[in-house]
């Protein structure tokens, strides 16, 4: 039997990422699931997608300190990232209204110069939510993407230094187990015909 691993899977290494959309959690992957996804979009060398490493339980015997068996628990599957922003859509996505949406304006709240006008207003409930998604991520190369059928997200609110970085909600992501009998949790995707 020929080998299946061979060099040339080193041709396509998927690095950088071109983009990011998610669709409400699904196991049925078809040809159009993300056709029209909602896309994210973030902040340079804030994506993450990281699989912690097992971590390994040994059950010895007091006799002599011999190991008999090893446990692994498999380590937590993460995907983080910030989407630099404050449009109400990404709010409206991440966080419930707030029972009183939007404070009442008619000429607009008048800004720091005297003339800026702030007319649209949208009122939000900060706890946010547990967003359950399913999420495609595409390489830089369009040669490789990844599929994750189940995430749970849970956004924050971060703007740091002030100065410095933008205004955004930060999520924090869990790639689950799939709940679904003999569905997969992640699905690679080549380029081809």
């Amino acid at each position: 039997m020929a080998a299946t691993l061979t060099k040339a899977m080193l041709e396509d290494v998927s690095i950088g990422c071109a983009c990011v959309k998610l669709v409400e959690q699904t196991y049925d992957i078809t040809d159009t699931t993300f056709d029209n996804a909602d896309e994210i979009y973030t902040e340079s060398g804030t994506l993450s997608i990281d699989q912690a490493e097992d971590s390994k339980t040994e059950i010895k015997i007091d006799q002599g300190d011999q190991t008999i068996a090893t446990t692994y628990e498999k380590g937590e599957f993460t995907i983080t990232g910030k989407v630099p922003s404050t449009a109400i859509p990404l709010f409206e996505y991440f966080y419930s209204s707030a029972n009183i949406t939007s404070p009442t304006l008619t000429a607009g709240i008048t800004g720091s110069d005297g003339t800026t006008k702030y007319k649209t207003a949208k009122g939000f409930d900060i706890s946010g939510q547990r967003k359950k998604v399913t999420m495609f991520v595409e390489s830089e190369s369009r040669n490789t993407a990844l599929i994750f059928t189940n995430v749970e997200l849970v956004p924050t609110f971060t703007w740091g230094d002030v100065k410095t970085t933008p205004i955004g909600i930060t999520f924090n992501g869990t790639v689950l187990a799939a709940t679904k009998d003999k569905a997969p949790s992640l699905i690679i995707l080549k380029q081809g015909e």
